[in-house]
């Protein structure tokens, strides 16, 4: 994603070319539905770069690029000519309206149906966000599960395994068949390290079997830019990751607001997967920063209950996060949620 505002105003120009209307009269709506590839960055970029749409607008508009980050924009020689304004700057307005979508693990996996993620996709054809997070286990691979013996896992195929969460993927592209949203996906702890197992285990496989490559290859063929396992990633402000490490040995925070122990750690704002609960958690500094850590739930099947989780599913929330977004400053992300239940999802669809 370039930052670069020359490259974000050629952007804005080229959108505006192709749609046939100037500059000046170019919306946010219609920038966005211009291709990725002709307006080159997200509106977190633009809003980096520039502050605000109307700011950047106008810059593409006139050929002045604003002053940077660190020159008031009162001692910045963008304009010789005019006679320097000296009324004090307005305070900094932080409200975005982007919407992000967070989609916590969804489990995919033969034995259920995947009748939640068209429901998924109807709800993202509505809402259109502007941003799709998943958190990653999208594919649950029981069949490569090490903690399950031969007796657990009898019956259970790899190859079913993928096509179950495949087929969950092709539901639920059909939410943006008519927009592009970024789409991010943070790869889990039931996809990288079981398929990898398949090599590590057979190293004379390597290449033949599916392994990880591959699925990375698949997701990004449906526009998912792809966190590996343990990776973090900024996403709107947020430090992103399946989970994030509560010290050196890279165990997962936890705890019994996980909310506020990856504030106590990582000091940013955060959003994760991993532990299938639903939870929140913000806090403010004595200079008016908020961080905030979002755990995002569980987006699995209502019935999927095994020897592995029979004594904790019942902890769990099942549905997505929608947050609106008030802040994308790096490590101070912060937004209204609104917490969307799976039953929920299924009522409206």
């Amino acid at each position: 994603m370039t930052h670069d505002p020359v490259r974000i105003l050629d952007g804005i120009r080229a959108a505006a070319a192709l749609l046939g209307v100037r500059v000046r009269d170019l919306s946010i709506k219609q920038w966005k539905s211009v291709p990725h590839d002709v307006r080159v960055c997200s509106h977190d970029a633009v809003y980096r770069a520039f502050g605000s749409w109307d700011d950047a607008k106008s810059a593409a508009d006139t050929g002045r690029l604003p002053p940077p980050p660190n020159v008031p924009r009162d001692m910045a020689d963008t304009n010789p000519g005019r006679k320097r304004d000296t009324t004090p700057a307005p305070p900094p307005v932080h409200t975005t309206g982007e919407r992000l979508l967070v989609i916590p693990d969804a489990h995919a996996h033969p034995d259920h149906d995947n009748e939640r993620f068209s429901d998924l996709a109807r709800l993202i054809r509505q809402v259109q966000p502007e941003t799709i997070l998943c958190c990653g286990d999208w594919w649950d691979m029981a069949s490569l599960c090490s903690h399950s013996s031969t007796w657990d896992t009898e019956g259970a195929r790899v190859q079913a395994d993928l096509d179950a969460g495949w087929d969950a993927m092709h539901e639920l592209a059909d939410g943006w068949r008519d927009y592009s949203p970024r789409r991010v996906f943070t790869a889990g702890n039931h996809e990288d390290p079981r398929l990898a197992s398949l090599v590590s285990s057979s190293p004379h496989l390597d290449g033949f079997v599916f392994g990880v490559r591959d699925l990375h290859e698949g997701l990004a063929a449906f526009g998912w830019e792809v966190a590996p396992y343990k990776e973090t990633v900024e996403v709107c402000g947020y430090a992103c990751a399946h989970y994030l490490p509560s010290g050196v040995m890279g165990r997962a925070v936890g705890g019994v607001n996980q909310g506020r122990s990856l504030q106590t750690h990582g000091h940013v704002s955060t959003i994760v997967g991993h532990s299938h609960i639903r939870n929140e958690y913000m806090s403010t500094d004595y200079l008016g920063d908020r961080v905030q850590s979002i755990n995002a739930g569980f987006y699995g099947h209502e019935d999927m209950v095994e020897g592995w989780n029979r004594n904790t599913h019942q902890m769990w929330w099942r549905g997505v996060a929608l947050v609106t977004l008030q802040s994308v400053a790096r490590g101070r992300g912060y937004g209204d949620i609104e917490w969307i239940s799976a039953s929920e999802i299924r009522r409206r669809f």
